[in-house]
């Protein structure tokens, strides 16, 4: 399972991150929100709530070794994700940021 994870520019006083996934099943195979999070800073303590309750609510995520996560080159998620394994950036922010 491929999923998506990013946390858009600042909105006012708050961001807001979303978990996304590919729903391979239909033919158009379309990206569907699975969770949202409203928050007011870009911590790491922050983001690994919100992967802690993705855990709690959705194990079959945490527990399987079959799921990449994808996100955008922002230091606080590449440290939230330094396990060992794959690390993907997102080709679209690659390229906006001149890297191509």
């Amino acid at each position: 399972m491929c999923l998506s994870y990013d946390t858009t520019f600042e909105m006012g006083d708050f961001y807001v991150s979303v978990l996304t996934y590919r729903r391979t099943e239909f033919e158009e195979m379309p990206v569907v929100p699975l969770m949202f999070m409203l928050h007011m800073d870009r911590l790491q303590s922050i983001h690994e709530f919100f992967f802690s309750r993705v855990a709690e609510l959705i194990p079959q995520i945490s527990e399987s070794s079959k799921v990449i996560i994808v996100t955008d080159a922002e230091k606080v998620l590449q440290m939230l994700f330094s396990e060992p394994g794959p690390t993907f950036q997102c080709s679209t922010v690659v390229f906006m940021r001149g890297r191509i």
